[in-house]
């Protein structure tokens, strides 16, 4: 049985206890903001589907410290994992890339990377590993099973970011990435 986990990314003591990390914010909206709008439209959506899911983070009081995200969805009995993030450069790039580990969590990438490009419509910046990544390391990583972190577009790039705040993009992105998912469980 397949249980997913949503990580919204950044969030209150995330990094430091006490401190809310907002990640990079564009026109005073905030990366942690819109990750956890698109992560509860997906708890949403999976429950109107009888899909398992558990969040990180449900709001932006809960302390969700990255290192820890990875073991809490194991004990909360999670296969399948997916980041949600937004990049930040000069506000000209745009783009969807989805970051995965090994080629065990290729596969899962893929069709979480396929299914944000259909959603938001925007440039394909394609499926990268771990070490393409701007950190040496990626602690959601560390799950066992399938993860994969997704960067939706740029919130310094107002298509981008009106594109990842809109909630019609938001459900076909979950749609079709659970549809996907679904799919392959009843074909195992």
């Amino acid at each position: 049985m397949t249980k997913l986990c949503i990580d919204p990314g950044h969030g209150y003591a995330n990094r430091r206890p006490g401190v809310y990390d907002s990640g990079a914010t564009s026109a005073g909206v905030a990366e942690a903001d819109v990750a956890l709008q698109i992560a509860l439209t997906g708890k949403w959506l999976c429950n109107q589907r009888g899909i398992e899911c558990w969040l990180t983070r449900d709001d932006d009081t809960d302390p969700a410290p990255v290192g820890s995200r990875d073991d809490r969805a194991e004990q909360a009995g999670c296969t399948h994992l997916i980041s949600i993030h937004l990049n930040a450069a000069t506000g000209a790039a745009t783009g969807t890339e989805t970051f995965y580990r090994d080629m065990a969590d290729k596969a899962w990438a893929d069709k979480v990377q396929s299914a944000a490009l259909d959603a938001w419509g925007l440039r394909n910046r394609g499926l990268k590993s771990e070490s393409e990544s701007q950190h040496s390391r990626l602690a959601v990583f560390d799950f066992d099973g399938p993860a994969a972190l997704l960067e939706v577009g740029f919130i310094d790039n107002p298509l981008d970011r009106g594109r990842a705040q809109d909630r019609d993009r938001r459900i076909a992105f979950w749609s079709a990435l659970l549809d996907n998912l679904t799919s392959t469980q009843e074909n195992l």
